[in-house]
């Protein structure tokens, strides 16, 4: 970084990713001061940002470069994604709509759309930017993780069982598929099922509370 830096002068998201990489106390005194000269530089730092979980921080970024260049995916797509973080659905929705319309191609973009859609209790408009994320890229796992538990939210067992062991054959989070398997069998009546995906999921993420709460509403119910 500081060979780079000595070529292309100072640059505010060589300063962030130093700071980041020494845990330096200044990266909190300094890190919503923007001083680079393009839109991408802003994006840069923001990802530094949003890698340091500074959420805040690093949408200011991304909106800074949303502002200089409007038409440029990535501002959009990042700034919906701290939305996200920050729990502000239907920012992180219009953002990801901006960032579709600019790349109408882009099966993340409709997935982290539909997970805003979700949030917002919008279930129909969820499905359809999940199916369309499977459309694009059929093997991408945690759109139809996240298609099967909203099947399951809709108590469409049957669909959702389909899609989240689709999900886990391709690599989807496994505590995350035993976990939600168990809620599919405990909406089916089957609770020795349910009971033991979820000491499977519960055995593989420890500090995960949700199996665990299942696991004591299964022992109070016998």
């Amino acid at each position: 970084m500081n060979r780079v830096e000595q070529i292309t002068g100072p640059q505010s998201s060589l300063r962030t990713a130093r700071e980041h990489f020494l845990s330096s106390p200044s990266l909190t005194t300094d890190a919503t001061i923007s001083d680079g000269t393009t839109e991408w530089e802003k994006i840069i730092r923001g990802r530094w940002l949003l890698t340091s979980g500074r959420y805040e921080d690093a949408a200011k970024e991304f909106e800074l470069a949303s502002r200089q260049k409007p038409n440029d995916f990535w501002s959009w797509f990042y700034l919906g994604i701290c939305n996200e973080h920050l729990n502000h659905p239907a920012e992180s929705a219009q953002a990801f709509t901006v960032a579709i319309a600019l790349r109408p191609d882009s099966a993340v973009g409709y997935f982290h759309r539909g997970n805003a859609w979700v949030a917002l209790n919008q279930f129909q408009d969820a499905r359809i930017d999940f199916d369309r994320a499977l459309v694009l890229e059929p093997k991408l796992a945690i759109a139809l993780l996240n298609r099967g538990i909203l099947s399951l939210k809709e108590r469409k067992f049957l669909e959702a069982r389909r899609d989240i062991i689709a999900a886990k054959e391709l690599g989807a989070n496994p505590s995350r598929v035993y976990f939600h398997l168990a809620l599919i069998d405990l909406g089916e009546g089957d609770t020795a099922s349910a009971r033991t995906n979820a000491e499977r999921a519960a055995k593989l993420s420890p500090d995960w509370k949700e199996p665990a709460e299942l696991l004591k509403r299964l022992d109070a119910a016998r």
